[in-house]
């Protein structure tokens, strides 16, 4: 019978520390200090700041509406917040956001990068006021006419960095970046195409950016159909250039004038 008593007391005893130690562990996210907390909500981005998490109290939503944690604006892919069974509510939820995101950045934006969503008409609000935009990513579902970029990016004097992936490039267009975003240093180009059977090369885009923006650090041209051509001007004419990103570029052959050897100068490089 005592044997019993103890081991019931004995049981009792571990399910009082147990409950204490659990006790302990619980954490109260409101006591937080601001300073941690606004480094949570850096962690979380501007997508989920504004759908999620600013309505969890008052502290918190005040806390959301800091300028500096709308610096960047960055919406992969994969974002499931605008992926709607209902395509016109998930285009509906993504123009409500970005809207109030611009208006939280408080014109201290200086990162967009989205793959899907944006429109032309939204990009154009946010450059058509005085902004501090250095770096810029368009994905290819981005819909956008050659106008609409040419009025965008007459409108960023500070880029420093452009990454495009439309697929469908002009000469002029490399003449126009080069000429309005004096700063750039970094360019990425993705193109549709990554067939060697390609029947058009694109040695003309290599000549337009060689030309005109020589002060490049690094600079991809990803599935472009260019030729040995376009990649000797590449190498002729960047003095700065450090990475180069040549992936998928079907129609190059590392012979002769444009030799591995002098591929391989680069601190970077990928094919």
């Amino acid at each position: 019978m005592s044997k019993r008593r103890n081991n019931t007391f004995g049981h009792q005893l571990t399910k009082n520390k147990r409950r204490k130690t659990t006790k302990k562990e619980v954490r109260n996210w409101l006591d937080l200090p601001t300073d941690v907390m606004l480094l949570i909500f850096m962690k979380l981005g501007p997508v989920e700041i504004i759908l999620n998490a600013q309505y969890v109290c008052s502290l918190w939503r005040k806390l959301a509406k800091e300028p500096h944690l709308f610096h960047a604006i960055i919406v992969p892919h994969h974002q499931h917040h605008f992926h709607c069974c209902n395509e016109a509510t998930g285009l509906r939820k993504f123009d409500m956001f970005f809207e109030e995101a611009i208006v939280r950045s408080c014109g201290q934006l200086v990162k967009l990068s989205f793959e899907n969503f944006l429109t032309q008409e939204l990009l154009l609000q946010v450059v058509s006021k005085p902004n501090s935009l250095k770096s810029l990513r368009i994905g290819m579902e981005v819909g956008y006419s050659l106008n609409g970029f040419f009025e965008i990016i007459k409108r960023l004097p500070l880029l420093e960095e452009l990454d495009v992936g439309n697929g469908f490039y002009t000469c002029h267009q490399f003449e126009v970046i080069s000429f309005f975003c004096p700063k750039l240093k970094h360019l990425r180009v993705e193109y549709y195409c990554g067939s060697p059977y390609e029947p058009r090369d694109y040695d003309e885009h290599a000549f337009a950016i060689a030309k005109n923006m020589p002060h490049l650090h690094s600079l991809h041209l990803i599935r472009s159909a260019m030729t040995n051509k376009g990649l000797q001007a590449i190498q002729e004419g960047f003095p700065k250039l450090k990475y180069l990103d040549l992936r998928s570029c079907f129609k190059l052959t590392l012979d002769g004038d444009v030799s591995k050897k002098r591929v391989c100068r680069y601190r970077h490089i990928s094919f």
